[in-house]
């Protein structure tokens, strides 16, 4: 008898820290790659052994709710002014430095699967938002989508994992 496989497959939440990013339209896209080295030497025509060089892990969602509240707390060098007279007249500057460093600001990012459990979870530990967007105004519905790139860091916590975040590792 035949059995089915486990097929991975629908749309997921995104948390970033404490932020809920909400709706995404184009799909939540992670990438993860293993980048290497061949050691070579001169007494043999192939390689010897491969080093693992690096192993990035960035993830992309297109996120379609562009309140400035929640911009603010992605783009990097922002600062959300709000009217002291009239509190619901806001404005976002982007201060469009360079140099600094986003280590300090990365947080946690959490993919929880809707159609998933536990298991399917899947924790950037200390991430980076690189958000990249072109906004098109024009008639018709066009929906604005905020590109967010988010690359994975070396934190304290640890790098990414997949799975429950809640399993405690034994002795």
């Amino acid at each position: 008898m035949a059995t089915n496989p486990i097929v991975r497959m629908g749309v997921c939440n995104v948390r970033y820290g404490t932020l809920e990013l909400g709706h995404t339209k184009g799909g939540v896209k992670l990438s993860y790659k293993v980048e290497s080295e061949a050691v070579e030497t001169d007494q043999s025509d192939a390689p010897v052994d491969v080093v693992i060089t690096k192993q990035p892990v960035e993830v992309t969602v297109p996120m379609v709710e562009g309140q400035l509240e929640k911009l603010a707390s992605l783009i990097p060098g922002s600062t959300l002014i709000v009217d002291e007279t009239d509190p619901s007249k806001k404005r976002l500057e982007i201060s469009g430095a360079a140099g600094g460093s986003l280590a300090a600001g990365a947080q946690p990012l959490v993919l929880t699967p809707v159609n998933g459990n536990e298991n399917d979870i899947v924790t950037l530990y200390h991430a980076a938002c690189l958000p990249e967007f072109d906004l098109s105004f024009e008639k018709g519905t066009n929906i604005h989508i905020y590109n967010l790139r988010f690359q994975a860091l070396r934190g304290a916590n640890g790098y990414v994992a997949f799975g429950d975040p809640s399993v405690i590792q034994g002795a």
